[in-house]
């Protein structure tokens, strides 16, 4: 029988989608087929353009209920990254109609289980399993289990305030007259490696960084289906963003302005999206960078080169792995920041709402954008009787790069 494909339903609106149901704990009874009642939930919350589209479907038998849903832990992970589609074909006029389908992984509900009886942990909250696994521990483990929690908890505070102590005294030192030796591009100088590399005899300053150098094809590629949320975004969404800090100021100030050409728009998107992350990455403090997913919005490809380019594990002799992102690193990663920065905004770039995501002072961020090889620039004005400062990075060709200067100790003759 000759097969023909009905395509018209396509692009279907979400109430004409259909799911497709998986029970992972095994097959439904037939006589229960008869009984089983479907209950399908969608999300209230039309504003948001990820939770818009959160679907709950609930299955009743006589003796047990089934739940799954489109998003969470329990969600199908291949979801994200595929459409799927049912086909129902008519036998007799031989057409096959292709309809938009969710797939949905149902778990059982056990019966007779309370929702109160669980410690309420908010939603918006993302908490690693050890730190949901020690709220469990507070509230029904044994006064021993208890006991242990609360003496690693205070451990752990003790070694943030160490390394928050460490970074300090780092801070400090990058503060002193003698600091913009440090990033200077040398040979024999092991702080070269935290500058992307770079071409010094360029004819122009696009010829200096290149782009794959600081996010691949592939992360590029990758990253193109989360920055969809990017691509739709509108004004009223961005000043919503801004007023709760979701993404940084120099992010939602480039959102406004999106190319309106596809091909550019989606690159300049997924460049952004990346560039949040990195954002992100060095805001994140050490207890955070040792959870088990300390950039959830990120594909797994491009989390795993970020946090292998600009994090290091330690632990040895059998010990535990941990995760950390000493001072260098963090050098590092505001490098790339800047580099990248100066591709989206054409190598003239705008440092005030940068200063202000990063939260470092103007002497450090010099350091930084001399260290590339950018010019410096600062220009004061007046309006409304209000003085105003701009600060701007511009990379020009030739390349000029800080001398080094080494001291030497004065013998009295």
């Amino acid at each position: 029988m000759e097969v023909t494909l009905d395509t018209s339903s396509l692009g279907a609106k979400d109430a004409e989608k259909v799911f497709l149901l998986n029970f992972p704990n095994g097959k439904i009874k037939e006589e229960a087929k008869k009984d089983i009642k479907f209950e399908a939930i969608e999300s209230s919350d039309k504003d948001d353009p990820v939770k818009k589209n959160h679907k709950t479907v609930v299955a009743k038998t006589g003796k047990m209920t089934y739940r799954g849903q489109n998003f969470g832990p329990t969600a199908c992970r291949s979801a994200g990254l595929c459409q799927y589609y049912l086909g129902v074909l008519n036998k007799e006029t031989g057409k096959m109609r292709l309809l938009d389908a969710h797939m949905i992984n149902m778990e059982p509900v056990i019966a007779g289980e309370e929702e109160s009886s669980i410690p309420e942990i908010p939603a918006n909250l993302n908490l690693s399993f050890r730190e949901k696994n020690d709220i469990l521990t507070k509230s029904f483990g044994s006064s021993k289990k208890k006991k242990a929690v609360e003496s690693r908890q205070r451990n752990q505070v003790k070694g943030e305030a160490l390394e928050m102590a460490l970074e300090m005294a780092v801070d400090h030192a990058m503060s002193q007259p003698d600091a913009k030796n440090l990033l200077s591009p040398s040979k024999s100088s092991e702080t070269s490696s935290l500058i992307p590399p770079y071409n010094k005899d360029a004819t122009s300053p696009a010829g200096v960084y290149n782009l794959d150098d600081i996010v691949s094809p592939r992360e590029r590629d990758e990253l193109s289906w989360a920055a969809e949320v990017f691509l739709k975004c509108e004004r009223d969404q961005i000043e919503a963003w801004r007023k709760t800090s979701t993404y940084s100021s120099y992010v939602l100030n480039h959102l406004v302005t999106l190319p309106l050409r596809e091909e550019a728009r989606l690159k300049k998107a997924t460049l952004l999206l990346y560039l949040q992350n990195l954002i992100k990455l060095y805001q994140t403090k050490a207890a955070e960078l040792r959870s088990k997913d300390p950039l959830p919005d990120l594909p797994d490809f491009v989390k795993k080169s970020v946090l292998n380019k600009f994090t290091l594990k330690l632990g040895e002799d059998g010990r535990k792995m941990t995760r950390c992102m000493p001072a260098r690193m963090k050098d590092k990663v505001i490098s790339y920041i800047l580099v990248l920065c100066l591709i989206i905004d054409e190598f003239q770039v705008d440092l005030g709402p940068l200063q202000q995501d990063l939260k470092i002072s103007q002497q450090r961020l010099t350091t930084f954008v001399r260290a590339l090889g950018c010019h410096y620039n600062v220009s004061k004005k007046t309006e409304f009787g209000e003085k105003t400062m701009t600060q701007t990075a511009r990379l020009e060709v030739p390349l000029t790069f800080p001398e080094r200067t080494i001291k030497t100790k004065k013998t009295r003759r």
